[in-house]
């Protein structure tokens, strides 16, 4: 297992041991502060409608965010919207003059730099974590275990909420497959380990994104881990 996938499973489990949607953001906030962090916002999105389940922050933050609607016009919704894996935003490509007055604010603030997971849901639904830094430093295994805990996290809240349900069952191949994917082996390194073709290690994840409800694998990987498979 490597150092991403253990750090993953850490957070998901203490983040787990609560029973609220607040506290599960509280817990992710104080395990994300050992990473520079200085504010969270954890929160979904259904058509117009935002649900805030966590919102931490420096004093007068949130105040000035709401005042100045600092949602319109902002780059981290438009890539929370297009991406699928979590994102660092001095990274975003696609800048426009526009967007200059979201960086402004952060930098009024001293926290210039964040980090972003989305989790898309059914229906069009539009879950994330994003925290703020004065500046991201994560080497990639820490990226992906953020990932994938935000990923799973957004579960547990659809969980405590009632919008998941019950834990599906995967065959035992599914199990292996999945397992060696958030290890972050590929089909064809998979299919030596478990003397398998290829073709049916694709098949097996397949099989597994399709009964977790997952868009992807990342997305299949943190409902696995979050349902104690991993």
């Amino acid at each position: 297992m490597n150092a991403g996938l253990a750090d993953a499973q850490a957070l998901i489990q203490r983040c787990s041991e609560v029973d609220a949607p607040g506290e599960v953001g509280q817990a992710l906030f104080g395990v994300l502060r050992n990473y520079g962090a200085k504010s969270l916002v954890l929160a979904d999105w259904m058509g117009e409608t935002v649900r805030h389940f966590t919102l931490e922050g420096p004093d007068g933050w949130y105040d000035y965010y709401f005042k100045h609607d600092l949602r319109r016009g902002n780059p981290v919704f438009r890539n929370l919207r297009r991406r699928s894996t979590g994102f660092v935003w001095s990274e975003i490509d696609d800048r426009c003059a526009g967007d200059q007055r979201w960086f402004d604010a952060l930098d009024e603030f001293e926290m210039p730099d964040g980090m972003s997971v989305p989790s898309h849901g059914p229906n069009g639904q539009l879950g994330w974590i994003s925290f703020t830094a004065e500046r991201i430093e994560l080497s990639p295994l820490e990226r992906q275990a953020i990932s994938l805990a935000g990923l799973a996290l957004h579960d547990r809240l659809r969980m405590l909420a009632g919008a998941v349900g019950k834990p599906v069952h995967l065959s035992e191949r599914e199990r292996d497959c999945l397992g060696f994917v958030a290890q972050g082996k590929s089909d064809w390194e998979i299919s030596v380990i478990l003397s398998i073709s290829q073709s049916t290690v694709h098949t097996h994840v397949e099989n597994a994104k399709r009964k977790l409800g997952a868009r992807t694998r990342a997305q299949a990987v943190a409902r696995f881990m979050c349902q104690g498979f991993a």
